[in-house]
């Protein structure tokens, strides 16, 4: 998206540059990119411990997904209570 945003909005940059001058195409750069600046502010929220959150759930479904799929141990509990036998 930001890519197709720089390549729109180029060409209106470059011609207010050419009519404002080199301080006039600096301040629309850096007014620009306060703008966007104060967008992503409002718009991305993401505190530490919501992300330490996701980081452990995330983990645990990956322990549970791994053991899920890990075979039992002949001779272990689960062999035993499923009848299965190494004789």
């Amino acid at each position: 998206v930001s890519n197709n945003l720089g390549g729109a909005l180029a060409p209106l940059m470059v011609g207010f540059g050419a009519a404002a001058g080199w301080r006039g195409s600096l301040l629309l750069a850096g007014f620009s990119a306060a703008v966007v600046s104060f967008l992503v502010f409002l718009l991305v929220h993401d505190s530490p411990s919501a992300a330490a959150a996701a980081k452990a759930a995330k983990a645990a479904k990956a322990a549970k997904a791994k053991a899920a799929a890990a075979p039992a141990v002949p001779g272990s509990a689960e062999d035993q209570l499923s009848g299965a036998s190494l004789f």
